[in-house]
């Protein structure tokens, strides 16, 4: 954005006369809908730099949580809709329709499944956890297929393809490897 397209709309009084004449704010939960529509065709078009992608995501879910306070769909029906997704970590769209899989939602604080849910390859909303109920009733009533993180089923396996399942008899991970500690954390 040019330095004095920012200057007028950080002054306060310019901003006000500008809100009158219909300028939207993403910050501005009425405007939660297209927000939410608008910032998914910027990032489709590509026009989201990799340096911004963390801020993006910030608007993005907060968008989503404006709009799932007020439960309004934001597109018509019949329209297109493209949702921004994580994918391994990697930010791209995800048009519902044109893919076979659902999109999970995050409904709780589970950051290690939903990392994990996430590097496996699955589209997962950029949306907060404290919407995620929400999010989830209105994307179902709409036909959308959602799937919540805590309901599921994460396994972790070794490369025969043997589930993992801690048992606890074999040794600590990280005993004598006190590096290990360290280099995860």
């Amino acid at each position: 954005m040019p330095l004095s397209t920012w200057r007028l709309l950080t002054d306060k009084a310019a901003a006000a006369r500008l809100r009158r004449c219909g300028l939207r704010s993403w910050e501005d939960p009425r405007h939660a809908g297209a927000a939410v529509k608008h910032l998914g065709e910027i990032l489709h078009r590509g026009d989201v730099p990799a340096h911004l992608s963390v801020s993006f995501k910030r608007h993005y879910g907060r968008a989503w949580s404006h709009l799932a306070q007020n439960t309004r769909w934001p597109w018509l029906t019949g329209e297109e809709v493209r949702l921004v997704v994580s994918r391994g970590n990697v930010l791209g769209t995800f048009v519902p329709t044109a893919e076979d899989v659902p999109v999970h939602v995050c409904d709780g604080q589970a950051p290690l499944k939903e990392a994990l849910v996430e590097l496996a390859g699955h589209p997962i909303l950029v949306a907060g956890p404290e919407s995620g109920d929400a999010i989830v009733e209105m994307a179902d009533a709409h036909g959308i297929r959602t799937l919540r993180t805590s309901a599921t089923d994460v396994q972790v396996r070794d490369r025969d393809g043997e589930p993992i399942t801690p048992t606890g008899h074999a040794d600590t991970l990280v005993d004598g490897r006190e590096w290990l500690v360290t280099v995860v954390a």
